[in-house]
């Protein structure tokens, strides 16, 4: 008997859309990821930049921006750096969550700001990417609280609805990186 892996299309989980911004939250989870996707139009076109985070983590943002006892407040930031690598040229992405009401109080009503960076970064010997420098590339959007608890909510549903993908990724995963350590052991 074979088995035919089909990949399900990834699909907005979340969309926001104002005057001038868009933001898309969109499943990745045969992957093992969420993708953040943020850009402008209008008077000021922002093209689209795009950042993955772990599923791992959006539980723990989840967390934190859920938290009845100590909610995010002024200075709150949950960043997630990674990035990619493609024909020789490092690519760094930093992605933040950050609560800030601005100076006396500007932003009080938005005080949720999505922020993705974009830039050069160099590979580390651990496979990671590290920024070199700051994003030559930036988007961010503002969110209201209702917004951000929404977004947050959402996220917490898919991810317990959409569970079994998650751990096939995290199985298969594990079965590639058997396989590699006995073929290297094999291989010796």
């Amino acid at each position: 008997m074979t088995t035919h892996e089909t990949q399900t299309p990834d699909y907005d989980i979340w969309t926001m859309v104002t005057k001038s911004r868009y933001c898309y939250v969109i499943s990745a989870l045969p992957i093992g990821k969420i993708k953040i996707a943020i850009g402008g139009y209008g008077q000021k076109v922002i093209p689209m930049l795009s950042a993955y985070i772990p599923v791992p983590k959006v539980r723990l943002l989840i967390h934190r921006i859920l938290d009845a006892v100590l909610p995010p407040s002024d200075g709150f930031c949950f960043e997630v750096i990674g990035g990619s690598s493609r024909d020789g040229v490092v690519e760094s992405r930093i992605l933040k969550f950050v609560f800030d009401a601005g100076q006396n109080g500007q932003f009080a009503s938005m005080p949720w700001r999505i922020v993705i960076g974009v830039g050069p970064g160099r590979l580390l010997e651990t496979g990671g990417i590290s920024p070199i420098g700051k994003p030559t590339s930036v988007a961010d959007i503002r969110l209201s609280v209702d917004d951000m608890t929404m977004l947050a909510l959402e996220l917490e549903a898919h991810l317990r609805h959409r569970q079994g993908t998650y751990e096939y990724h995290r199985i298969r995963e594990q079965r590639e990186r058997h396989a590699q350590r006995t073929a290297d052991t094999d291989a010796a």
